[in-house]
C-alpha cells in the first residue's frame, strides 16, 4: 500500500488510505512513531514530495516525483485540496489557493488549469513561529495557545477617528503593532502577529487581483497548519477576505494537502506501471 508524504522545511506530514484517509504530522508526533503508523497500515511504498530531506526507514520503498520540484509540488498541493473540498461537499469551480506554511504562497486553481503567482510572501508561518522563540516560547502549540488568548495591538483607523467605527475604512490597519508597548503581554504579540499575516495576504490578494494577466476569482482558500491551529486566524482572514469581496474557505485537514496530493498521484502512477 502506499503513502504520500510531504517532507517540510519545518513539519513533515503524512497521508494514506485505509479503509478511511489517515492523516498525522510530526506537530504531534515523532518521525518514528508515523512510520510505525504506516507499518501497522501495511504501507511499503511512500511517494514523498516537499523541500525537506527525503528519509526514510528501509523497511519502505521511496519514490519521488520527476519535473521542477517547486511546479510539482505546486500540482500536488492544489489536487490535494480539490480532494479535500470534494470530500466535505464544497463545490467552487474555482478558487485562490492559499498556501501559508513557513512561507506563503498563492495559486489560481480551476478544473483545467494551475497556475502559481510568481510572487509569495515570507509573512508566514516561519515568520510566525520565529519571532515566538525570539520571545522565549518553547514550541508552535503554545504560541497558539497564548495567541487565542490575545488582543490585537495594531492600530486601525477607528482609533484615530472614532467616527469611522464600523465602516470598511474603520477596520483599516494603520500600523501592525502600533499600540505595543514595552511591557506587552506575550499574547496580545503573538495575536498581533497573527493579524499581520492575515493582512500581508489581503494585500497580496489585491495586488493580484490588479495584475490583469492573471484570472480573478471570489473564492479564496486556505490551506496550512497554522491555519488549521488557530481559529484567531481563520477570523482574520475570514474578516478581512469578506472586506475586500472574497468569500473564504478552510477545508478541514487543508495542512495535508501536499500530502494528500502525493498519495493521489503516487496511487495512479504505481498502478499505473502495474498494468
Amino acid at each position: 500500500m502506499i503513502a504520500g508524504i510531504d517532507f517540510g522545511s519545518t513539519l513533515t506530514k503524512a497521508a494514506w488510505k485505509t479503509d478511511k484517509l489517515n492523516y498525522a504530522s510530526t506537530a504531534d508526533k515523532s518521525l518514528e512513531e508515523i512510520f510505525e503508523l504506516l507499518r501497522k497500515d501495511d504501507i511499503t511504498k511512500i511517494y514523498a514530495t516537499g523541500i525537506g530531506k527525503h528519509e526514510v526507514t528501509k523497511d519502505f520503498k521511496l519514490f519521488t516525483f520527476g519535473g521542477d520540484q517547486i511546479e510539482t509540488e505546486v500540482e500536488l498541493q492544489a489536487e490535494g485540496t480539490k480532494k479535500l473540498l470534494k470530500l466535505q461537499n464544497t463545490n467552487i469551480e474555482d478558487f485562490l489557493l492559499v498556501s501559508i506554511g513557513t512561507g506563503i504562497s498563492y495559486t489560481y486553481v480551476n478544473k483545467d488549469k494551475i497556475e502559481r503567482f510568481p510572487i509569495g510572501n515570507s509573512i508566514g508561518g516561519g515568520f510566525f513561529y520565529g519571532l515566538g522563540k525570539f520571545f522565549g516560547a518553547k514550541n508552535f502549540k503554545e504560541m497558539i495557545d497564548l495567541a487565542e488568548k490575545g488582543t490585537s495591538l495594531d492600530l486601525l483607523v477607528k482609533d484615530k477617528l472614532p467616527e469611522k467605527e464600523g465602516t470598511f475604512q474603520g477596520e483599516l490597519v494603520i500600523a501592525n503593532f502600533g499600540k505595543a508597548e514595552s511591557n506587552s503581554k506575550k499574547e496580545d504579540i503573538y495575536s498581533t502577529l497573527l493579524s499581520t499575516i492575515a493582512i500581508t495576504i489581503t494585500r497580496d490578494v489585491l495586488i493580484r487581483e490588479m495584475t490583469d494577466k492573471f484570472q480573478k476569482t471570489p473564492n479564496v482558500v486556505y490551506i496550512g497548519s497554522i491555519v488549521s491551529s488557530s481559529l484567531k486566524l481563520r477570523e482574520h482572514l475570514e474578516k478581512y477576505s469578506g472586506l475586500i469581496g472574497k468569500k473564504a474557505y478552510f477545508p478541514e485537514k487543508g495542512e495535508f494537502a501536499l500530502a494528500l496530493g502525493a498519495h493521489l498521484r503516487g496511487f495512479e502512477e504505481y498502478f499505473e506501471d502495474t498494468k
